[in-house]
């Protein structure tokens, strides 16, 4: 049998035939988001990252849901027993699924600090059930170990959000290049999509909502507080203080230039260079005769 979860909604509708069903699937939904942002960390992927989990991690945390019952609100989960070797993580013997639910928890009672992500999805799912409003708290147990319950209510909320915000957040103004996409203006965000393919998170108030309507899609600069992942110093999340014109761009390059796109053969022609011949001009003068065939034979030619 795998480890096996629990969560326990409490609050005044927080009961099987009064609470909103769509608190069910937030709940879902957000503890499947908790899992899969915690094993892609352990598993060493790049924080930060979105997208689909490799198929060997994303089996490993799969939540399969064994009932719901009163008492408050309780869904109960069990993780996938021990995958095969093809499947394994060298986690001191520790199964990706329970390392992954161990950790979460952790992070939850604040024993853990160094999953920001994390913190960011279990602020993200207080966030959707109004933990401190309509409903009190939530309350994650793993029966199977000896760990004392973790609760989610107004003061664990309040420190993951600050955990979550402690990404190396710049105060001083900077400035980021791309397209404008993907925005929900029921959260206020939307993505920018550098040159590179690279994204980050874009958020804004009310009152830019508007201009970042008119903005997607398009290739523009924005100016605002940036936030760097701890780990990586990659920037996951900007802060958006102002739009810019996308022809306002840095050295001084018109935006067509910054944007065009063209091939070897036209960078060799602008550069005033032509391809070589034949291999022989590629020669280093200082290498021996030996040491030239046996780079031309490990190259094959």
């Amino acid at each position: 049998m795998g480890t096996r979860l629990v969560l326990r909604l409490a609050g005044e509708r927080a009961s099987l035939g009064q609470a909103d069903a769509v608190d069910v699937a937030r709940l879902m939904l957000g503890a499947n988001a908790v899992m899969n942002r915690t094993a892609s960390i352990i598993a060493g992927r790049q924080p930060g990252l979105r997208g689909p989990l490799p198929k060997g991690i994303a089996e490993a945390v799969r939540l399969q849901l064994h009932g719901i019952s009163d008492g408050s609100l309780v869904l109960e989960f069990e993780l996938p027993d021990s995958l095969d070797e093809t499947h394994a993580l060298d986690l001191d013997d520790t199964p990706l699924g329970e390392a992954t639910a161990l950790t979460a928890l952790a992070v939850l009672e604040g024993s853990e600090t160094g999953y920001s992500d994390t913190a960011a999805a279990w602020n993200q799912l207080a966030s959707e059930l109004d933990i401190g409003g309509r409903n009190e708290s939530l309350t994650f147990i793993m029966p199977s170990h000896a760990r004392p319950p973790a609760v989610l209510d107004r003061d664990a909320r309040t420190r993951l959000a600050g955990t979550a915000r402690s990404r190396e957040r710049s105060d001083a103004a900077g400035e980021r290049i791309g397209i404008l996409c993907e925005a929900d203006f029921e959260r206020n965000s939307a993505r920018l999509r550098s040159a590179d393919g690279a994204s980050v998170v874009v958020r804004f108030d009310d009152d830019q909502a508007a201009s970042v309507k008119d903005t997607l899609r398009k290739k523009t600069r924005l100016q605002g507080h940036i936030t760097y992942n701890e780990r990586t110093s990659e920037v996951v999340a900007v802060d958006l203080i102002e739009i810019l014109r996308a022809d306002q761009l840095v050295l001084g390059l018109p935006v067509s230039d910054f944007w065009t796109t063209k091939t070897v053969h036209e960078f060799a022609e602008e550069q005033g260079v032509s391809p070589v011949s034949t291999i022989d001009e590629l020669r280093d003068d200082t290498i021996s005769e030996h040491e030239a065939k046996a780079f031309m034979d490990a190259l094959g030619l």
